[in-house]
């Protein structure tokens, strides 16, 4: 009989839950917490990318809609952060040791990743009004996340800052419109 990883993975995630299991654990296995702010490696105009503790973050600012798309029209800033490590595998299961934090880590993104994300945005902390973690069950070598916040005004500063618990990496920033 032929057992599925990802149905075991659900399984095993849907069992932490039930069993209160503390997100304040550290999940990082041996590696070495790095608290600084990561290095930012990139200046494109709607992009960086940030690397910390072996996992890239490359943090797109979507701030136009196509003409003639059938995007709302609703005011927004839409974030999309992709997540990929060196070795090319799927990032969850960098540096794993164990099906268990295999299992926080996808609980982590599939729920409480959207209480780590803020906005500073005109002088203002915006939480996210909507944050979608797509998982890719390990198709792809990359992780998606993408995040949106209500529009405060036009051509202001923008820092998004994200408290990447799963990997333990504190404080990725990201400015936009910086002037």
């Amino acid at each position: 009989m032929k057992i599925n990883k990802h149905l075991i993975t659900g399984i095993v995630s849907l069992c932490m839950l039930m069993n209160g299991c503390s997100s304040k654990e550290n999940n990082a296995g041996n590696r070495k917490h790095t608290p600084e702010i990561a290095e930012v490696f990139s200046q494109a105009p709607n992009e960086r990318i940030v690397s910390n503790n072996g996992i890239h973050y490359t943090i797109r600012f979507m701030n136009e809609v196509e003409e003639g798309s059938d995007a709302d029209t609703l005011p927004r800033y839409l974030f999309v952060i992709d997540q990929k490590t060196d070795q090319g595998k799927n990032v969850l299961e960098y540096e794993v040791s164990d099906l268990e934090l295999y299992a926080r880590r996808l609980n982590y993104y599939n729920i409480e990743m959207n209480q780590d994300i803020l906005l500073i945005a005109c002088g203002d902390t915006l939480t996210p009004v909507q944050t979608l973690y797509e998982n890719n069950l390990g198709v792809i070598p990359v992780n998606r996340i993408v995040t949106v916040f209500k529009k405060v005004k036009e051509n202001c500063a923008l820092q998004l800052v994200f408290s990447d618990r799963a990997f333990e990496n504190y404080l990725i920033k990201a400015t936009f419109n910086d002037k």
